[in-house]
Protein backbone atom coordinates (compact mmCIF):
# COMPACT_ATOMS: atom_id res chain seq x y z
CA UNK A 1 0.00 0.00 0.00
CA UNK A 2 1.22 3.50 -0.86
CA UNK A 3 0.40 6.16 1.73
CA UNK A 4 0.22 9.53 -0.04
CA UNK A 5 0.20 12.80 1.86
CA UNK A 6 -1.74 15.20 -0.34
CA UNK A 7 -5.23 16.33 -1.15
CA UNK A 8 -6.61 13.97 -3.78
CA UNK A 9 -7.60 15.64 -7.06
CA UNK A 10 -11.30 14.84 -7.40
CA UNK A 11 -13.15 15.21 -10.69
CA UNK A 12 -12.20 18.06 -12.98
CA UNK A 13 -8.72 19.50 -12.49
CA UNK A 14 -7.86 23.17 -12.86
CA UNK A 15 -4.69 24.08 -10.93
CA UNK A 16 -1.10 22.99 -11.40
CA UNK A 17 -0.89 21.23 -8.02
CA UNK A 18 -4.00 19.16 -8.76
CA UNK A 19 -2.63 18.28 -12.19
CA UNK A 20 0.61 17.13 -10.57
CA UNK A 21 -1.13 14.93 -7.99
CA UNK A 22 -3.37 13.35 -10.60
CA UNK A 23 -0.48 12.77 -13.00
CA UNK A 24 1.68 11.03 -10.38
CA UNK A 25 -1.27 8.95 -9.19
CA UNK A 26 -1.65 7.41 -12.64
CA UNK A 27 1.86 5.96 -12.39
CA UNK A 28 0.79 3.85 -9.39
CA UNK A 29 -2.52 2.60 -10.80
CA UNK A 30 -1.72 -1.04 -9.94
CA UNK A 31 -1.21 -0.33 -6.24
CA UNK A 32 -3.61 0.44 -3.44
CA UNK A 33 -3.31 4.12 -2.45
CA UNK A 34 -4.49 5.97 0.63
CA UNK A 35 -4.47 9.77 0.53
CA UNK A 36 -4.17 11.74 3.78
CA UNK A 37 -5.07 15.43 3.79
CA UNK A 38 -4.58 17.44 6.98
CA UNK A 39 -7.51 19.75 7.76
CA UNK A 40 -7.52 22.06 10.78
CA UNK A 41 -11.34 22.22 10.84
CA UNK A 42 -11.89 18.44 10.93
CA UNK A 43 -13.12 17.24 14.33
CA UNK A 44 -13.19 13.58 13.33
CA UNK A 45 -11.62 11.34 10.72
CA UNK A 46 -13.46 11.56 7.39
CA UNK A 47 -12.94 8.62 5.03
CA UNK A 48 -14.08 8.42 1.41
CA UNK A 49 -13.68 5.44 -0.93
CA UNK A 50 -12.96 6.69 -4.45
CA UNK A 51 -12.43 3.23 -5.96
CA UNK A 52 -11.24 -0.22 -4.96
CA UNK A 53 -7.68 1.15 -5.23
CA UNK A 54 -8.06 4.68 -3.81
CA UNK A 55 -9.20 5.83 -0.37
CA UNK A 56 -9.02 9.41 0.90
CA UNK A 57 -8.78 10.46 4.54
CA UNK A 58 -9.20 13.92 6.04
CA UNK A 59 -7.91 14.35 9.57
CA UNK A 60 -5.90 16.52 11.95
CA UNK A 61 -2.23 15.76 12.47
CA UNK A 62 -1.94 15.81 16.27
CA UNK A 63 -5.51 14.94 17.18
CA UNK A 64 -5.45 11.79 15.06
CA UNK A 65 -1.74 11.00 15.35
CA UNK A 66 -2.18 7.39 16.59
CA UNK A 67 -4.31 6.59 13.54
CA UNK A 68 -1.75 8.20 11.21
CA UNK A 69 1.05 6.19 12.85
CA UNK A 70 -0.97 3.01 12.28
CA UNK A 71 -1.34 3.82 8.57
CA UNK A 72 2.37 4.62 8.33
CA UNK A 73 3.23 1.27 9.91
CA UNK A 74 0.95 -0.60 7.49
CA UNK A 75 2.24 1.20 4.39
CA UNK A 76 4.91 -0.17 2.05
CA UNK A 77 6.13 3.26 0.99
CA UNK A 78 5.15 6.86 1.74
CA UNK A 79 4.79 9.57 -0.92
CA UNK A 80 4.67 13.26 0.12
CA UNK A 81 3.55 15.95 -2.30
CA UNK A 82 5.34 19.24 -1.53
CA UNK A 83 7.45 20.30 1.40
CA UNK A 84 4.27 21.45 3.16
CA UNK A 85 3.23 17.85 3.80
CA UNK A 86 6.74 16.44 4.16
CA UNK A 87 7.85 18.58 7.10
CA UNK A 88 4.81 17.48 9.13
CA UNK A 89 5.98 13.87 9.16
CA UNK A 90 9.76 14.41 9.18
CA UNK A 91 10.36 12.21 12.28
CA UNK A 92 8.97 9.22 10.38
CA UNK A 93 11.61 9.63 7.66
CA UNK A 94 13.90 7.77 10.07
CA UNK A 95 11.66 4.68 10.10
CA UNK A 96 9.85 4.60 6.74
CA UNK A 97 10.83 4.83 3.11
CA UNK A 98 9.52 8.26 2.18
CA UNK A 99 9.52 9.76 -1.31
CA UNK A 100 9.21 13.56 -1.41
CA UNK A 101 7.86 15.27 -4.52
CA UNK A 102 9.05 18.89 -4.66
CA UNK A 103 6.78 20.89 -6.97
CA UNK A 104 9.04 23.95 -6.82
CA UNK A 105 11.14 26.17 -4.56
CA UNK A 106 8.91 26.12 -1.46
CA UNK A 107 10.85 28.45 0.88
CA UNK A 108 11.30 31.06 -1.85
CA UNK A 109 7.59 30.92 -2.70
CA UNK A 110 6.70 31.35 0.98
CA UNK A 111 8.98 34.39 1.21
CA UNK A 112 7.23 36.04 -1.74
CA UNK A 113 3.76 35.23 -0.41
CA UNK A 114 4.29 36.12 3.27
CA UNK A 115 7.37 38.34 3.35
CA UNK A 116 8.56 36.42 6.43
CA UNK A 117 12.29 35.69 6.41
CA UNK A 118 11.89 33.65 9.59
CA UNK A 119 9.44 31.34 7.81
CA UNK A 120 11.83 31.20 4.86
CA UNK A 121 14.79 30.04 7.00
CA UNK A 122 12.68 27.49 8.90
CA UNK A 123 11.44 26.00 5.62
CA UNK A 124 15.01 25.90 4.30
CA UNK A 125 15.96 23.73 7.29
CA UNK A 126 12.98 21.43 6.67
CA UNK A 127 13.85 21.29 2.97
CA UNK A 128 17.43 20.27 3.79
CA UNK A 129 16.25 17.51 6.15
CA UNK A 130 13.68 16.24 3.63
CA UNK A 131 16.34 16.01 0.90
CA UNK A 132 18.85 14.28 3.16
CA UNK A 133 16.52 11.84 4.96
CA UNK A 134 14.15 10.83 2.17
CA UNK A 135 14.34 7.46 0.43
CA UNK A 136 13.93 9.11 -2.98
CA UNK A 137 13.30 12.65 -4.24
CA UNK A 138 11.12 13.67 -7.18
CA UNK A 139 11.60 17.10 -8.78
CA UNK A 140 9.87 18.80 -11.70
CA UNK A 141 12.95 20.10 -13.54
CA UNK A 142 16.66 19.49 -14.00
CA UNK A 143 17.22 23.00 -12.67
CA UNK A 144 15.40 22.20 -9.43
CA UNK A 145 17.68 19.19 -8.96
CA UNK A 146 20.74 21.39 -9.58
CA UNK A 147 19.35 23.90 -7.05
CA UNK A 148 19.08 21.18 -4.38
CA UNK A 149 22.40 19.62 -5.35
CA UNK A 150 24.16 22.95 -4.81
CA UNK A 151 22.38 23.77 -1.54
CA UNK A 152 22.06 20.36 0.11
CA UNK A 153 24.31 17.96 -1.79
CA UNK A 154 21.32 16.03 -3.17
CA UNK A 155 22.50 12.89 -4.97
CA UNK A 156 21.42 12.26 -8.54
CA UNK A 157 21.05 8.51 -8.03
CA UNK A 158 18.21 9.08 -5.52
CA UNK A 159 16.46 11.72 -7.65
CA UNK A 160 13.83 11.39 -10.38
CA UNK A 161 13.21 14.37 -12.67
CA UNK A 162 9.54 14.16 -13.67
CA UNK A 163 7.76 17.25 -15.01
CA UNK A 164 4.01 17.26 -15.65
CA UNK A 165 3.90 16.43 -19.34
CA UNK A 166 0.98 15.09 -21.36
CA UNK A 167 1.87 12.95 -24.40
CA UNK A 168 2.99 15.19 -27.28
CA UNK A 169 -0.01 15.96 -29.44
CA UNK A 170 0.55 15.94 -33.19
CA UNK A 171 -1.71 18.50 -34.81
CA UNK A 172 -2.30 18.77 -38.57
CA UNK A 173 -0.84 21.79 -40.31
CA UNK A 174 -3.05 24.85 -39.99
CA UNK A 175 -3.01 28.56 -40.61
CA UNK A 176 -2.19 29.95 -37.18
CA UNK A 177 -3.70 33.32 -38.09
CA UNK A 178 -7.12 31.63 -38.10
CA UNK A 179 -6.76 31.45 -34.32
CA UNK A 180 -8.26 34.53 -32.71
CA UNK A 181 -7.10 34.97 -29.11
CA UNK A 182 -4.19 35.68 -26.82
CA UNK A 183 -4.68 33.54 -23.71
CA UNK A 184 -3.57 33.59 -20.09
CA UNK A 185 -4.32 30.53 -17.96
CA UNK A 186 -3.40 30.44 -14.28
CA UNK A 187 -3.50 32.03 -10.85
CA UNK A 188 -2.87 35.56 -9.60
CA UNK A 189 0.28 34.76 -7.59
CA UNK A 190 2.84 37.56 -7.46
CA UNK A 191 5.36 35.68 -9.61
CA UNK A 192 2.79 35.53 -12.45
CA UNK A 193 3.26 39.30 -13.04
CA UNK A 194 -0.47 39.87 -13.56
CA UNK A 195 -0.34 43.67 -13.17
CA UNK A 196 2.50 43.88 -15.67
CA UNK A 197 0.56 41.64 -18.08
CA UNK A 198 -2.54 43.83 -17.90
CA UNK A 199 -0.42 46.97 -18.32
CA UNK A 200 1.15 45.40 -21.43
CA UNK A 201 -2.28 44.48 -22.82
CA UNK A 202 -3.41 48.09 -22.37
CA UNK A 203 -0.43 49.37 -24.39
CA UNK A 204 -0.33 46.60 -27.00
CA UNK A 205 -0.86 47.14 -30.71
CA UNK A 206 -1.45 43.40 -31.22
CA UNK A 207 -5.06 43.03 -32.43
CA UNK A 208 -6.10 39.75 -30.80
CA UNK A 209 -8.74 39.80 -28.03
CA UNK A 210 -7.73 38.40 -24.64
CA UNK A 211 -8.86 35.23 -22.84
CA UNK A 212 -8.10 35.22 -19.10
CA UNK A 213 -8.74 31.74 -17.70
CA UNK A 214 -8.44 31.67 -13.91
CA UNK A 215 -10.09 30.28 -10.81
CA UNK A 216 -9.88 33.77 -9.27
CA UNK A 217 -12.29 35.51 -11.62
CA UNK A 218 -13.52 38.15 -9.16
CA UNK A 219 -10.02 39.29 -8.21
CA UNK A 220 -9.03 39.34 -11.88
CA UNK A 221 -12.12 41.39 -12.74
CA UNK A 222 -11.19 43.98 -10.10
CA UNK A 223 -7.80 44.41 -11.77
CA UNK A 224 -9.28 44.58 -15.28
CA UNK A 225 -11.79 47.23 -14.15
CA UNK A 226 -8.86 49.59 -13.58
CA UNK A 227 -8.10 49.58 -17.32
CA UNK A 228 -9.58 51.89 -19.93
CA UNK A 229 -13.04 50.96 -21.20
CA UNK A 230 -11.83 50.18 -24.72
CA UNK A 231 -9.26 47.75 -23.28
CA UNK A 232 -11.83 46.07 -21.03
CA UNK A 233 -14.05 45.44 -24.03
CA UNK A 234 -11.51 43.09 -25.62
CA UNK A 235 -10.91 41.03 -22.45
CA UNK A 236 -12.96 37.93 -21.59
CA UNK A 237 -12.58 36.43 -18.08
CA UNK A 238 -13.82 32.96 -17.13
CA UNK A 239 -12.93 29.81 -15.23
CA UNK A 240 -12.98 26.40 -16.91
CA UNK A 241 -12.33 22.83 -15.85
CA UNK A 242 -9.28 20.98 -17.10
CA UNK A 243 -11.26 19.08 -19.73
CA UNK A 244 -12.41 22.34 -21.35
CA UNK A 245 -9.02 24.04 -21.53
CA UNK A 246 -8.03 22.50 -24.86
CA UNK A 247 -11.15 23.97 -26.51
CA UNK A 248 -9.97 27.45 -25.55
CA UNK A 249 -6.34 26.72 -26.41
CA UNK A 250 -7.30 25.63 -29.93
CA UNK A 251 -8.67 29.14 -30.50
CA UNK A 252 -5.52 30.90 -29.24
CA UNK A 253 -2.44 31.90 -31.20
CA UNK A 254 -0.44 33.49 -28.34
CA UNK A 255 -0.16 32.69 -24.62
CA UNK A 256 1.23 34.78 -21.76
CA UNK A 257 3.98 33.24 -19.59
CA UNK A 258 5.47 36.28 -17.88
CA UNK A 259 8.05 35.35 -15.27
CA UNK A 260 11.14 37.19 -14.06
CA UNK A 261 14.49 35.46 -13.48
CA UNK A 262 13.95 34.60 -9.82
CA UNK A 263 14.80 31.22 -8.29
CA UNK A 264 11.08 30.38 -8.17
CA UNK A 265 10.79 30.70 -11.94
CA UNK A 266 14.17 29.28 -12.91
CA UNK A 267 13.37 25.92 -11.27
CA UNK A 268 9.65 25.81 -12.13
CA UNK A 269 7.71 23.77 -14.67
CA UNK A 270 4.59 25.91 -15.28
CA UNK A 271 1.60 23.84 -16.34
CA UNK A 272 0.47 26.64 -18.63
CA UNK A 273 3.75 26.68 -20.59
CA UNK A 274 3.56 22.91 -21.10
CA UNK A 275 -0.05 23.19 -22.26
CA UNK A 276 0.68 26.12 -24.57
CA UNK A 277 3.51 24.33 -26.36
CA UNK A 278 1.57 21.09 -26.59
CA UNK A 279 -1.38 22.92 -28.16
CA UNK A 280 0.66 24.89 -30.68
CA UNK A 281 0.37 28.24 -28.88
CA UNK A 282 3.32 30.63 -29.24
CA UNK A 283 4.46 31.81 -25.76
CA UNK A 284 4.72 35.52 -25.03
CA UNK A 285 7.51 35.77 -22.44
CA UNK A 286 9.32 38.25 -20.24
CA UNK A 287 12.21 35.80 -19.78
CA UNK A 288 12.84 32.36 -21.28
CA UNK A 289 14.78 31.23 -18.20
CA UNK A 290 11.96 29.04 -16.92
CA UNK A 291 12.76 25.51 -15.79
CA UNK A 292 14.14 23.25 -18.51
CA UNK A 293 12.47 25.23 -21.30
CA UNK A 294 15.35 27.63 -21.94
CA UNK A 295 15.71 26.35 -25.52
CA UNK A 296 12.18 27.16 -26.64
CA UNK A 297 11.43 30.02 -29.01
CA UNK A 298 8.92 32.69 -28.09
CA UNK A 299 7.70 36.23 -28.70
CA UNK A 300 9.08 38.85 -26.34
CA UNK A 301 6.70 41.05 -24.40
CA UNK A 302 8.19 44.04 -26.25
CA UNK A 303 7.23 42.50 -29.61
CA UNK A 304 3.73 41.88 -28.29
CA UNK A 305 3.37 45.48 -27.11
CA UNK A 306 4.67 46.88 -30.41
CA UNK A 307 2.53 44.50 -32.47
CA UNK A 308 5.55 43.24 -34.43
CA UNK A 309 4.55 39.59 -34.76
CA UNK A 310 6.39 37.13 -37.02
CA UNK A 311 4.82 36.10 -40.31
CA UNK A 312 3.03 32.79 -40.83
CA UNK A 313 6.16 30.86 -41.90
CA UNK A 314 8.13 32.08 -38.89
CA UNK A 315 5.30 31.22 -36.50
CA UNK A 316 5.18 27.69 -37.91
CA UNK A 317 8.96 27.39 -37.49
CA UNK A 318 8.70 28.50 -33.84
CA UNK A 319 5.90 26.04 -33.27
CA UNK A 320 7.82 23.11 -34.82
CA UNK A 321 10.96 23.93 -32.84
CA UNK A 322 9.08 24.11 -29.54
CA UNK A 323 7.41 20.79 -30.28
CA UNK A 324 10.85 19.25 -30.81
CA UNK A 325 12.08 20.62 -27.44
CA UNK A 326 8.92 19.33 -25.77
CA UNK A 327 9.39 15.87 -27.30
CA UNK A 328 12.99 15.64 -26.04
CA UNK A 329 11.96 16.55 -22.47
CA UNK A 330 9.06 14.11 -22.65
CA UNK A 331 11.33 11.22 -23.71
CA UNK A 332 13.65 11.83 -20.72
CA UNK A 333 10.62 12.09 -18.46
CA UNK A 334 9.35 8.64 -19.49
CA UNK A 335 12.66 7.04 -18.47
CA UNK A 336 12.45 8.63 -15.00
CA UNK A 337 8.81 7.62 -14.59
CA UNK A 338 9.74 3.98 -15.21
CA UNK A 339 12.60 4.24 -12.69
CA UNK A 340 10.22 5.70 -10.07
CA UNK A 341 7.72 2.91 -10.71
CA UNK A 342 10.45 0.29 -10.23
CA UNK A 343 11.50 1.89 -6.93
CA UNK A 344 7.91 1.84 -5.63
CA UNK A 345 7.31 -1.70 -6.91
CA UNK A 346 10.47 -2.83 -5.12
CA UNK A 347 9.20 -1.48 -1.78
CA UNK A 348 5.78 -3.08 -2.21
CA UNK A 349 7.17 -6.44 -3.36
CA UNK A 350 9.65 -6.58 -0.47
CA UNK A 351 6.80 -6.14 2.02
CA UNK A 352 4.82 -8.94 0.34
CA UNK A 353 7.79 -11.32 0.56
CA UNK A 354 8.24 -10.54 4.25
CA UNK A 355 4.56 -11.25 4.91
CA UNK A 356 4.77 -14.54 3.03
CA UNK A 357 7.79 -15.62 5.08
CA UNK A 358 5.93 -14.87 8.29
Amino acid sequence: MILIFSRYAFGSIVGGVESRVKSIDEFFADHKRIYIDFRSNTAKIVTHTVSDKITTIQCRLFRHLPYIILLLWRSDVVYCHTLGYAFRILPFFLFKKVIVDFHGAGPEEALVLTGSRFRYFVLRIFEYLACRLSYRVVVVTERLFSHFEKLYGLQRDKTFIIPILPPPWVEPEENLFLRRYTVYSGSLHKWQMIDFMLHSIAKSKTPYPILLLTGETQDMQVKVNCLATEVQEKIYITTVCREQLDDYYKQSILGFVLRDESVINKVACPTKLVDYINNGIIPVMYSRQIGDFGDILSISIEEYINGTLPNEDELQRIRAHNHYVFQAIYNKCRINIQALQRAVDSCCNRRKKCNQMV
